[in-house]
Formats: C-alpha cells, structure tokens, sequence
C-alpha cells in the first residue's frame, strides 16, 4: 500500500500570527533560523505581527534556474561587480549599493532614464574588502616601487561618469572607498540619531530612498558641468524634496 504524501512536500508559504504558525523550531533547515524561531514564538503565544516565511526549497530552486554569471563569485568575494547595466542611453553615472538598499538604487536607475541619464548599477557587498585590497596596493607600491591598481579603482574606471553610493549604514562606510574611485564621489548614508519608523520613511528621512540617489547623481553631473541647474531643481520638485528638511 503506497504511503500517503507528505502535505508539507510542495509547501513553499508558511504563516504565522494571531496565535497559530504553520511551522515550528524543529524546522530550521526548511524555515531558515529567523523563520522557524518566528512560527515558534507565535506558538507559545508571543504577540508576534502576522507575516510569512518562504521556504529555503524556493531559494534552492531559484539558485538552480538561475546560474550564477561566469566570474560573478570572484568579484563577489572581491566586494563589488557589475549588477545591472544601464538600460538607456544619455549622460552616464554609476550607482553603489548592496543588501536591502539596492531596491532604491534600481528604482533610482529608472527614474534617471527619465531624466536622459544612464546608469549602471553595482553591488558593493564589502567595502571593507575593497579597502583592504587598495591598501594593500598602496602597500607593494609604497615598498616595492611598484604594484596592482586597486580592484576599486580598474572596475569602476571601465565606464564613465560620477560614483553615488547608497548605505544603510553610516556614510562611513562607502567612504572607506573614496580615495580609490577614479571620479566624483557622493555617498549617502543613515548618519543621525536612531528612529522608530516604516523603512520607507526612514530613507526618506535620511535622503537615502530612490528619489534621493536620482537628485545626488543629477547634482553630480550639474558639478561637472553635464547638467544645467534647472535639471535638478526639477527634480527635487518632482520628488517632493525639502532642501530645508535636514536642516
């Protein structure tokens, strides 16, 4: 007699909340630790917010229809590779981010093809390793007399036009790069006190949402002379922008 099939076997949503979660803590490799100890604590009746955990199955079935680029894990390693190239043509920049943040600077890709501007996209995963990298340049020059350009400095030379890099983290952080890039550097970061808010609201706090990164890259090429002033006021009325805002 053929045994009954696992109901969990094709179950790619489990959800949690209002005191029932369909999973539990023993499901760690299927829920991932966030998701499994989330079903857990709705279990035991702590007031968790409803939501739900896609399962690690879907992420393994995207990973397995989806190869990863020939070269891609290298420059991965490295801390910054080419993620998506500009979709239009015009005046050309080059837009920074990585994680949670890169959804603002692709939407920021978008809304720069409406202003005439082309942009690449890259993702900086470590900042840290690029700097590690182009001291370590700076190192074998400063010994040897000579060295490798920095990773930093090559990749990002290959197009042209100013660097904006997006954080939500501190400017700090993608100011650990700034001496290596080989043009105008703007970074835009979370530097302020702490806050309880949507995430949404927050960027827009610290000018770090799509519509921020589309203005800082305008105002780039307005200071290289590529842009006439009028292109970013326009902008910052477009986008509901109050230069008055942060001060």
């Amino acid at each position: 007699m053929d045994r009954p099939a696992d109901p969990s076997a094709h179950k790619y949503v489990y959800v949690f909340g209002r005191g029932h979660a369909d999973g539990s803590a023993g499901q760690k490799a299927l829920l991932g630790g966030k998701g499994a100890n989330l079903a857990e604590m709705t279990n035991l009746g702590v007031p968790v917010p409803p939501g739900f955990t896609i399962t690690t199955d879907v992420c393994r079935q995207h990973l397995m229809s989806h190869a990863m680029p020939e070269g891609v894990e290298d420059e991965i390693v490295r801390g910054l590779y080419r993620f998506r190239g500009a979709s239009s043509d015009g005046h050309r920049v080059k837009l920074l981010g990585s994680g949670p943040i890169m959804r603002e600077v692709l939407r920021a890709q978008v809304l720069l093809a409406d202003h005439g501007v082309a942009a690449d996209v890259w993702s900086a995963p470590s900042y840290h390793e690029l700097r590690r990298d182009a001291l370590a340049c700076e190192r074998a020059v400063r010994l040897t007399g000579s060295g490798p350009e920095p990773y930093v400095t090559r990749r990002l030379a290959e197009a042209e036009g100013p660097v904006i890099a997006a954080s939500d983290s501190m400017k700090a952080v993608p100011d650990l790069i700034a001496r290596w890039v080989p043009a105008s550097f703007t970074s835009l970061g979370t530097d302020g006190f702490g806050r309880s808010d949507t995430r949404e609201a927050l960027r827009r706090r610290f000018e770090v949402d799509a519509e921020h990164i589309a203005v800082a890259a305008l105002a780039a090429l307005e200071r290289a002379g590529t842009l006439p002033r009028a292109a970013v006021d326009r902008a910052i009325a477009a986008y509901g922008i109050s230069p008055q805002a942060g001060l």
